[in-house]
């Protein structure tokens, strides 16, 4: 995924100072497997900006940026932080741009990816299955205006539950 995410010109940023969600396991890291995206213009998605989700902070803001916003008041990085997220916020009013990073802007950059790529997109199709045969995922099967459809795919999918039940089977 993150090499199909990379050939399309998507633009993500490794997170060292993550957490592992895995710490004290067998395989967890010291340092973070986390990766976010760099801040993306959400406006060039057209007319697929509003099938997207809300962000949950819809500033044009990183992952790693955010981590600094709780000491704006007591440190100089975080001021510095808040500057550059307010000037960014005040560019965008004037140039039409909607930046956002973090989860909304993988999501968006995941979506930008795919339609690049020619990947049928299908809103509200449910998966109730993914579809597996000779240990190889070959498609989902998906519930599509209350009746199941079998969705072919040949390099893969993606099912992103909280986007509305979004599934890209690429053919």
């Amino acid at each position: 995924m993150v090499d199909f995410l990379a050939s399309q010109g998507a633009r993500l940023k490794w997170i060292p100072s993550y957490p592992d969600y895995y710490s004290g396991k067998p395989g967890a890291l010291d340092t973070s497997r986390t990766l976010t995206s760099e801040l993306f213009d959400l406006s060039k998605l057209g007319a697929w900006k509003s099938k997207l989700p809300p962000s949950f902070l819809p500033l044009p803001v990183t992952i790693d940026e955010a981590l600094h916003l709780p000491w704006m008041k007591r440190s100089k990085a975080g001021q510095k932080v808040l500057a550059k997220i307010a000037f960014r916020t005040l560019v965008g009013k004037l140039t039409g741009k909607q930046l956002l990073g973090g989860g909304a802007g993988l999501q968006a950059q995941m979506v930008n990816a795919a339609l690049k790529a020619g990947v049928e997109i299908r809103l509200n199709a449910g998966v109730k299955e993914i579809l597996v045969e000779g240990g190889r995922v070959v498609g989902v099967l998906a519930e599509v205006d209350g009746r199941a459809q079998r969705i072919a795919a040949t390099s893969g999918i993606k099912h992103a539950a909280n986007a509305g039940n979004l599934v890209g089977a690429t053919a």
